[in-house]
């Protein structure tokens, strides 16, 4: 089963910040999730909420050692399993694709954000 979630951006008042209003569509299912720049991370409202208890910004502290493997795959994605997550493709209005790693609390965090920290 494959969900996707669909991406409208909403300008803030501040410079250089932008949130994202995302809507997940999973069959009758429609659930909003914002995301926002927080920490230098783009993260979900739960995980804002959550603030230092939230498994996603936690999950950027994780130091991984990395080994070359033949193994095909989204690098952010490997990244984000790696650290305890599992991703979801979100789309935006114009069909462009966001992959989010989130955790069993809720909290998402942008895979390639993660993925830098590694």
């Amino acid at each position: 089963m494959k969900l996707y979630l669909s991406i409208i951006l909403i300008s803030m008042t501040t410079t250089h910040a932008t949130a994202s209003l995302l809507t997940l569509n999973n069959g009758d299912l429609q659930q909003e999730i914002q995301i926002k720049p927080f920490q230098g991370f783009k993260v979900n409202q739960k995980c804002i909420d959550l603030n230092d208890k939230c498994m996603a910004l936690l999950s950027t502290k994780i130091k991984l050692i990395v080994k070359q493997t033949k193994i095909a795959g989204h690098p952010a994605s490997k990244v984000c399993q790696a650290k305890g997550g599992y991703s979801i493709i979100l789309k935006d209005n114009k069909k462009n694709e966001y992959d989010y790693c989130t955790f069993s609390d809720g909290s998402m965090v942008s895979s390639w954000d993660l993925e830098k920290t590694k």
